[in-house]
């Protein structure tokens, strides 16, 4: 059973605001085998929130409560903290304030099975989602852009859903993708835009119906965001060829004269 004190609505907000690191290390330990319950209650998300706050610029804390604390709980539950009413503040919290290799509780639980669908069309599922993809590196994106990919259909014409489709469709970070793996920007040749992988993969997908998808109320800001962007990426790399063919056609007749 969680501590009382971490239930109730004015002691929650204030028990670790003036706790030292050992002090507030002993509050997590006290805490740990409890995460889940307390995540979900209405005063006690109030509590882990206010401990996340003062304990995220103590690095052996953070890994304390991360290795020890959410790692510990099953992939389902984790859903079910992501998805709750209260609980996904707690997520959030965690995603603001801790470094994002801290992330791999999350990211392994909406990567499993089809997890990513249960969390993209659900309220709040989708709000932790979008926030994880504003804070995780492009690595942690792109292995999250392959399981919506696997998903696609499911998500585009969902209320929610069709908003993490979008945001993939916003993210502009270069990568480097050869035969299927992940290279960071730090390689020269062959670099792509993380959305125009995410495009170029979507249109290879089996039974694509762009005709259908058009049609539709949700799916249809999609398409129509998806083709703005391949367009303005085609108009991108039209322009660099240009500039690119001018610069040796340039040099070409100066070798000449």
């Amino acid at each position: 059973r969680p501590p009382r004190s971490t239930l109730f609505p004015y002691t929650t907000l204030f028990r670790s605001e003036y706790l030292d690191e050992p002090s507030l290390e002993l509050l997590i330990l006290e805490l740990q085998p409890n995460l889940y319950s307390i995540s979900k209650n209405q005063f006690g998300t109030r509590s882990l929130q206010k401990i996340i706050d003062c304990i995220y610029q103590y690095d052996g804390l953070c890994e304390t409560f991360i290795t020890d604390g959410f790692m510990k709980i099953s992939v389902t539950n984790i859903v079910d903290l992501i998805n709750d009413i209260n609980a996904n503040h707690v997520i959030q919290k965690c995603i603001f304030k801790f470094k994002n290799f801290y992330y791999d509780f999350i990211i392994n639980a909406m990567v499993t099975n089809n997890n990513i669908i249960k969390i993209s069309k659900n309220k709040h599922g989708c709000c932790v989602l979008q926030k994880l993809l504003s804070n995780c590196n492009i690595q942690q994106i792109y292995k999250i852009m392959l399981k919506i990919l696997e998903y696609d259909f499911d998500l585009i014409n969902d209320q929610f859903g069709n908003y993490i489709v979008q945001f993939l469709l916003d993210v502009n970070t270069e990568i480097i993708i050869t035969d299927g793996e992940f290279y960071d920007e730090g390689q020269k040749k062959n670099k792509m835009s993380l959305n125009l992988c995410y495009i170029i993969k979507f249109m290879e997908l089996e039974n694509l119906d762009l005709i259908k998808l058009s049609c539709l109320k949700f799916s249809s800001n999609v398409i129509e965001k998806l083709l703005i962007t391949f367009f303005d990426k085609l108009n991108q790399y039209m322009k660099i060829t240009k500039d690119v063919l001018i610069d040796r056609k340039s040099v070409v007749e100066g070798k000449r004269v």
